[in-house]
């Protein structure tokens, strides 16, 4: 990760999540720049969400907020009847430190990584509760479903880009190394907020972000082939020139 030391970069993750990636940046001798590009709204269930529970094998989780916030609905409940699945390493911890195990996760951080390990393991017809965000990885409900299982989607939040601003903040001037963006949604929020050089160097996780991008006018883009910071990092790796402090 040299190639990111002294690099100014721009994250635009939510407020609450900006944290981790900023003190890893920092650990890399990096200079972020916290950017907040979109909010988390959490929505209202009805209460059929406990019969999806207990209809289902298996229960998925996509992120370390779904995590967060089935916990706490759960209260007092607990998932022992259940298998617990996580896409990623940041995920299963957060289902270690809220439910004390995790039986299956994915080292690539990817739903596609997910559903391959996952698919053996799925009786045919069984129900895999997905509690995530209001706009799921496709690829996961879509694996579940060919590997036979049926897939439950429970929405818990929704990811808003931040509204639109009559002053948006000039980064054209701020000795910008680079950006990235985890979302289709702070792709749109940054925009609407910021105006960024055209030709910054902008690492995305997955194709939809970047096609996000790319249709706010960046010229270039990097997609991350995993769904964490260090892969976003990696994916800009040709795009930085080498640093003169190195």
């Amino acid at each position: 990760m040299e190639h990111v030391a002294g690099r100014r970069i721009l994250i635009t993750r939510a407020e609450d999540d900006n944290g981790p990636w900023v003190e890893r940046l920092v650990s890399l001798g990096a200079d972020p720049v916290p950017f907040p590009c979109i909010f988390i709204e959490p929505l209202e269930l009805s209460a059929e969400w406990r019969a999806r529970l207990e209809q289902a094998a298996w229960v998925v989780f996509s992120s370390h907020r779904a995590v967060q916030l089935f916990a706490d609905l759960l209260g007092d409940g607990n998932l022992a009847a259940h298998q617990i699945a996580a896409v990623g390493p940041t995920t299963r911890a957060a289902c270690m430190d809220r439910f004390g195990r995790c039986d299956l996760s994915s080292s690539a951080g990817t739903g596609a990584g997910l559903v391959q390990a996952l698919s053996p393991k799925l009786v045919n017809g069984a129900a895999v509760l997905l509690p995530g965000a209001a706009e799921p990885r496709p690829e996961l409900a879509e694996g579940i479903q060919a590997s036979g299982a049926t897939p439950v989607p429970l929405p818990l939040y929704a990811t808003r880009p931040t509204v639109a601003s009559a002053e948006r903040v000039d980064f054209t001037g701020a000795r910008l190394d680079a950006a990235l963006f985890a979302s289709p949604s702070a792709v749109s929020g940054c925009f609407a907020t910021a105006i960024l050089p055209l030709d910054i160097p902008a690492a995305c996780i997955g194709p939809t972000t970047s096609a996000a991008a790319k249709a706010a006018g960046l010229t270039r883009t990097v997609t991350s082939e995993s769904r964490d910071l260090d892969g976003l990092l990696s994916a800009l790796h040709e795009s930085l020139t080498p640093n003169p402090q190195n």
